[in-house]
C-alpha cells in the first residue's frame, strides 16, 4: 500500500448566500490523518504513452475505467467488486480521443471523437471491440448520459446540426425516444436524478439546467452566465455544475436553486485545473490539480473543507463511488475522499 502525504486545510463558511473561501490559503501544517480513505494500488495498464484523461463509471460490481494516452488510444480496465483489475483491454486504438464513460446493464458506453464527429460506442462483451451508438458533432458532453432510475436503459445525449438530442437508449443499442433541445448547445453535462435527469448546457457564453423525465418532458429552465464548459453533479433533484467563466478561463461553482427563477450561488474556483465533480454522502465535491497536487473541496451546506494531496499529480476522476488516478507509467490506484 502507498504512503500518503497529505496537507488539510479546514475551513467553515457562515452562511452568507454565496460560499466563500480562500482559495489560494496555504495549508496551515502536515497531518497524519489521511485524507485519501484506503488509498491503494489496484493493477496497471500497458499504456501506448502518457496518460492525458481518466474517465469512470460504476458498474453493478466494480467499475470500468478509460484512459486516453498522448497517441489518442483509449484503453479499458475492467475493475471486480473490490476495485482490482481483473482485465485490460486496448479497445479503441488509433486516433479515439476520450470524452466520457458511463454503462447500462454494465456495458460500458464511450463517448469519444474520432474523424471529426462524436460516438457513443457501445462496448462487446469481451471488452476489445464495440458496436456504434448515437453520433454527433465533436462537441464535448461530459458525462454523455445517465442511467435511468430502473437501470435498465440510459438517457443519453448527442449535439448534432447545434442541437442537443436527447434520447432513451438500451442495452442493445436501441433508441427507445429522443427530445430536441432547441437551441444551439456546444456544451452538455447529464446528472441522474429520481425522476431521470438533469442537464446543464452552454449556449455560446451563457448555460441553462433544467430537469428532463423519462418521456422526454423538460422541467423549469434555471439560467447563469457566462458560463462555458459546464459539468454537473446532482444532489436530489438539484445540484452544482463547476464550469468556467470565460472562454479557457478561471472555473466557478455553481449551485442550482430549487426554484428555476432563483439567481443561485457562485464560488470562485480560480486556480483550479481540469476539475472533476461529484456528490458523495450528501456533500458536492470538487477535485482539480493545483500546483501539480490533487486538491479536493467538500460543499456541505455552509460548511466548505479543502483537502490537498501531493502525492497525487497526474489524471484522475471523481465519482460518487471512489477516485481513481493513473500514474505515468501505467499504474491504477483507487481511493475515498475522507468526509
Amino acid at each position: 500500500m502507498r504512503a500518503l502525504a497529505i496537507v488539510l486545510t479546514v475551513l467553515t463558511v457562515s452562511a452568507c448566500g454565496r460560499f466563500g473561501f480562500d482559495e489560494n490559503r496555504p495549508a496551515d501544517a502536515a497531518s497524519s490523518e489521511p485524507q485519501i480513505c484506503n488509498a491503494r494500488m489496484i493493477g496497471s495498464l500497458p499504456l501506448t504513452g502518457a496518460p492525458v484523461k481518466l474517465r469512470a463509471t460504476p458498474l453493478s460490481t466494480g467499475h470500468a475505467l478509460a484512459v486516453q494516452t498522448d497517441a489518442i488510444d483509449t484503453h479499458l480496465a475492467r475493475l471486480d467488486a473490490t476495485d482490482t483489475v481483473v482485465s485490460t483491454h486496448m479497445t479503441f486504438f488509433g486516433n479515439y480521443a476520450l470524452q466520457a464513460i458511463s454503462e447500462v446493464a454494465d456495458r460500458p458506453f464511450v463517448y469519444v471523437f474520432v474523424a471529426g464527429a462524436g460516438y457513443i460506442k457501445l462496448v462487446t462483451s469481451d471488452w476489445n471491440t464495440y458496436d456504434t451508438g448515437p453520433s454527433g458533432e465533436q462537441r464535448e458532453l461530459d458525462p454523455q448520459q445517465v442511467l435511468a432510475p430502473d437501470g435498465t436503459f440510459a438517457i443519453s445525449g448527442v449535439i448534432a446540426a447545434g442541437t442537443l438530442k436527447i434520447q432513451n437508449i438500451d442495452v442493445n443499442n436501441t433508441i427507445l425516444g429522443q427530445a430536441d433541445y432547441a437551441p444551439f448547445a456546444s456544451f452538455a453535462s447529464f446528472g441522474a436524478i429520481p425522476s431521470g435527469a438533469r442537464v446543464v448546457v452552454e449556449n455560446g457564453g451563457s448555460c441553462e439546467t433544467f430537469t428532463i423525465d423519462l418521456d422526454g418532458k423538460t422541467g423549469p429552465r434555471h439560467a447563469f452566465a457566462p458560463c462555458f464548459e459546464p459539468r454537473i453533479a446532482t444532489l436530489g433533484s438539484e445540484g452544482a455544475a463547476i464550469y468556467r467563466t470565460s472562454v479557457d478561463g478561471p472555473y466557478a461553482l455553481h449551485q442550482i436553486p430549487a426554484n428555476a427563477n432563483d439567481p443561485g450561488t457562485m464560488t470562485p474556483l480560480e486556480v483550479a485545473t481540469n476539475p472533476r465533480i461529484a456528490t458523495i454522502d450528501g456533500a458536492i465535491w470538487v477535485g482539480y490539480l493545483r500546483n501539480n497536487a490533487l486538491r479536493l473541496v467538500r460543499f456541505a451546506g455552509d460548511d466548505v473543507t479543502m483537502h490537498d494531496d501531493p502525492s497525487i499529480t497526474t489524471v484522475f476522476d471523481l465519482l460518487p463511488s471512489g477516485l481513481f488516478w493513473v500514474t505515468s507509467s501505467g499504474e491504477l490506484h483507487a481511493g475515498t475522499p475522507c468526509s
